[in-house]
């Protein structure tokens, strides 16, 4: 019901696992092949970007539509919106975490704070989603966050961080005794 300039379309393959192939949860090796795959290639449907996602199955979320597109119709049809992402309380929170990421950089935080900040956006996010479904404040918030590129920043940090936890600064001590 609401389509914008950023919107994409969500393609989930869901794969019928029938028997545990390791000990890391498949949904984690699935998800791994889902961004592989994206990052690989650029479909579209109706000028629209499609996003892959495998997954093991399927969770309905409140005013989520479900479209099978190999039998080409709704198994669940999508309800109307009811939020979006310019409504007050979705801004707010928005402000609320890129104020607080901002004073990370700024300050040059920690990994640990890096990864703290992370682990309260994506509660917020599944929280929200398992409540109130796709349309709720937590997950247009998060939404805010991705497309106005905060997300991407803090990732970006993080993995300067990590990659300077595993540099070595001089081989030479390294390797003498």
């Amino acid at each position: 019901y609401k389509w914008n300039p950023t919107s994409d379309v969500d393609l989930h393959i869901i794969i019928d696992v029938k028997e545990k192939i390791c000990d890391e949860p498949v949904q984690d090796f699935l998800d791994l092949k889902s961004k592989l795959f994206n990052k690989q290639h650029n479909i579209f449907i109706k000028g629209y970007k499609v996003e892959v996602n495998m997954k093991d199955k399927e969770v309905q979320l409140k005013g989520k539509g479900i479209y099978d597109i190999l039998k080409d119709e709704w198994v669940v049809e999508p309800t109307p919106v009811t939020r979006t992402p310019k409504d007050p309380e979705v801004i707010k929170k928005a402000e609320k975490f890129q104020k607080k990421i901002d004073m990370i950089l700024a300050r040059k935080g920690s990994l640990e704070e890096v990864e703290e900040i992370k682990k309260q956006i994506k509660e917020m996010r599944v929280n929200s989603l398992q409540k109130e479904g796709e349309y709720s404040v937590g997950n247009l918030a998060f939404k805010v966050l991705r497309n106005s590129g905060y997300l991407g920043k803090i990732f970006d940090y993080k993995a300067k961080l990590v990659d300077k936890s595993l540099s070595l600064e001089s081989f030479k001590t390294f390797f003498t005794r």
